[in-house]
C-alpha cells in the first residue's frame, strides 16, 4: 500500500476513535446517591462529631422551605442538606441545598479578597453576612 493511503487508515482510525457521540464519565461529577445513603439531621451530626467537625446550619430558612432530607457520605465525609416547599428530597432540584464537606483553609479567600475580586468585576459582588 501507499504512503499516502497508510497516513489516510491511521488518520481516520485515530479521528474516528477519538471522537464518540456519549459522553466520558470521567467529566461528569460524581453522582452522590450512588455513595452516600439518606440519613437523619442528628445521624450527620454524630457522623461530623466522629470527624470533629463542627457543622452550622441557618436557624431560619425562608417560611414555606423544610428540611426533606440528608444525604450522607462518611469517607471522606460529604453531606448534601436538602430543603424544599413540595417535600423534594432531590439535591438536583430542590429549592435549597447546602454541600457540607472539609476543606484546607488556604483554598477558602477571605473576605478582602473577594472583595477585591468584586472590584475589578462588573458582575461580581461581594457581601458579608451574618455579621
Amino acid at each position: 500500500m501507499s504512503d499516502l493511503l497508510l497516513n489516510f487508515i491511521f488518520q481516520f482510525f485515530v479521528i474516528s476513535c477519538s471522537i464518540s457521540s456519549t459522553p466520558s464519565n470521567f467529566l461528569k461529577p460524581p453522582d452522590i446517591y450512588g455513595t452516600s445513603s439518606e440519613v437523619s439531621l442528628e445521624m450527620m451530626l454524630e457522623t461530623a462529631k466522629n470527624y470533629n467537625l463542627s457543622i452550622y446550619l441557618p436557624n431560619e430558612v425562608p417560611k414555606n422551605l423544610e428540611l426533606t432530607a440528608i444525604y450522607l457520605k462518611e469517607s471522606p465525609f460529604i453531606a448534601i442538606v436538602v430543603y424544599s416547599a413540595e417535600s423534594n428530597k432531590d439535591y438536583k432540584t430542590a429549592e435549597l441545598t447546602i454541600e457540607i464537606a472539609p476543606v484546607d483553609l488556604k483554598w477558602i479567600p477571605t473576605y478582602s479578597e473577594l472583595q477585591s475580586e468584586a472590584a475589578e468585576s462588573q458582575d461580581k459582588t461581594a457581601m458579608e453576612i451574618n455579621t
